[in-house]
């Protein structure tokens, strides 16, 4: 048992990056559903390159969720900012905190 199932509290579609396309832009393989809690909280975090930006929300899962990645909230792709993976008390993967 994940230490955030008793807080999920919505099922968004998640997709993984693939690659960027000959034009630039970032290919995402299929959707697919992910039950997760989703928190809205404004937090100034770092991106992948150092840079700080406003985090709007942040979504707790049980994916391995990686930069680069988006989740589909209100029908448009969130891009993720950043991912801390999370231990359970055992000190195996528990879940991912994901900042968009």
């Amino acid at each position: 048992m994940s230490l955030i199932d008793d807080k999920k509290n919505v099922i968004l579609p998640y997709k993984r990056f693939i690659k960027t396309d000959a034009y630039g832009s970032p290919q995402y393989a299929p959707p697919v559903d992910d039950e997760c809690w989703l928190k809205n909280e404004r937090l100034l975090v770092r991106d992948e390159s150092g840079k700080e930006v406003v985090s709007e929300s942040a979504i707790f899962t049980n994916l391995r969720v990686n930069p680069q990645d988006v989740f589909v909230i209100g029908g448009k792709n969130v891009r993720v900012i950043r991912v801390s993976d999370k231990t359970n008390l055992d000190g195996d993967f528990d879940h991912c905190e994901v900042r968009l």
